[in-house]
């Protein structure tokens, strides 16, 4: 038997960012092979802390205060239409799309319902020749492999043959693509990223960070097959950071037939060379979602170097304003306004409230009504 050492190094998890690439699936269009796109941008919340904090931080700058003196209820639920604004404007900031379902009388004559729908249940039907979708499909399960599938009709106020039709809006992208990918897309690596430096700090201080580790076996070397099982089941009990592990396996030939595990002492600073790495991911993520201050959607963090400073907190948000919101903002009024003016009102002129981080002073102060020493 050959006694020399058959040491094997266990190739880890490597990341790979989502394919967004589209496929036919019957009459659908799917966002991904299996349409897990959505899935994916959802999960992506619960990966990273900071993450979830800006898409609930711009997706309520965005919806604002709501419409200005606009409380009218659009659905036979109770809904208020600015009630279907905060849920349109999550949708937007997560899939860069949102799905409003209508309803026609039965006349035909105006929409009497206006109901969000979730856009990670609404797949698109195949374009016509002209790039256009004609029906949305929508399904609770597309991780099914049968899902149950509901076709709607694509809203269009000059075919009203189907009293249930679906208003589809997606930011526009240039390319050949049907579904827009987020602006943030290109950053779930350090969604990933950060999800992994959060278990690694967790389970870290639990092992009291083991950096690896050897795992021989003495009792001689086994056949490939046997060492694939081998391997595979060391990984999938030791590696990754859920267990804080990376590790090598060797095969040796000799008289004792106990397993070896040795710990492989750890180099350097780690703690403190994962922490800076904390602080690029939380950088990279705030640049992905283009905010210059993370005060401004009420986050507050450490490393970013960003001051309160109130007149500085106003530059920023006038920048971010204009840079960020107001063009989400002003397409969003313009497509409710459309929509509404099937619902009997063809001048709403519907304008979002806007939340400002500070206090306009009024300077038209009645100078009777300023008190005196």
């Amino acid at each position: 038997m050959d006694n020399k050492s058959n040491m094997l190094s266990v190739k880890l998890a490597n990341y790979v960012l989502p394919e967004t690439k589209e496929y036919k699936r019957g009459n659908c269009l799917t966002w991904g092979k299996n349409h897990e796109i959505p899935r994916i941008l959802l999960a992506a919340l619960d990966k990273s802390v900071l993450h979830n904090a800006l898409i609930i931080g711009l997706s309520k700058e965005l919806a604002g205060n709501g419409f200005k003196d606009n409380n009218m209820i659009v659905n036979a639920d109770g809904e208020t239409l600015s009630e279907i604004l905060t849920k349109v404007a999550l949708d937007l900031t997560i899939f860069e799309h949102y799905a409003l379902e209508l309803h026609w009388n039965l006349n035909r004559t105006k929409i009497v319902n206006m109901y969000h729908v979730d856009f990670s249940t609404i797949c698109a039907g195949l374009p016509d020749e002209d790039g256009k979708v004609t029906f949305f499909y929508h399904s609770p399960n597309w991780d099914k492999s049968t899902p149950k599938v509901t076709a709607i009709k694509s809203f269009d106020p000059n075919d009203r043959a189907e009293s249930r039709q679906i208003f589809v809006y997606r930011t526009y992208q240039s390319g050949p693509d049907w579904y827009t990918k987020p602006e943030y897309f290109t950053a779930l690596r350090e969604i990933e990223s950060d999800y992994e430096l959060s278990l690694y700090r967790v389970n870290g201080l639990k092992n009291k960070f083991t950096a690896g580790m050897i795992v021989s076996f003495n009792g001689g070397t086994p056949g490939e097959e046997e060492k694939e099982a081998i391997v595979a089941d060391i990984k999938s009990n030791f590696s990754g950071s859920e267990n804080n592990q990376s590790f090598l396996v060797d095969f040796a030939v000799d008289k004792d037939h106990a397993a070896t595990i040795t710990a492989v002492p750890r180099t350097g600073d780690i703690e403190n060379q994962y922490g800076k790495m904390g602080e690029e991911v939380d950088n990279k993520l705030l640049i992905a979602h283009r905010i210059s201050n993370p005060l401004l959607v009420g986050i507050k963090t450490s490393g970013t170097g960003f001051s309160s400073n109130a007149e500085e907190i106003k530059t920023s948000y006038e920048l971010f304003y204009n840079k960020v919101l107001k063009g989400k903002q002003t397409l969003l009024e313009s497509k409710f306004n459309y929509l509404l003016s099937f619902m009997g009102y063809p001048n709403a002129n519907l304008e979002i409230d806007r939340i400002l981080p500070f206090t306009i002073e009024d300077t038209n102060t009645n100078p009777s009504q300023t008190p005196t020493n």
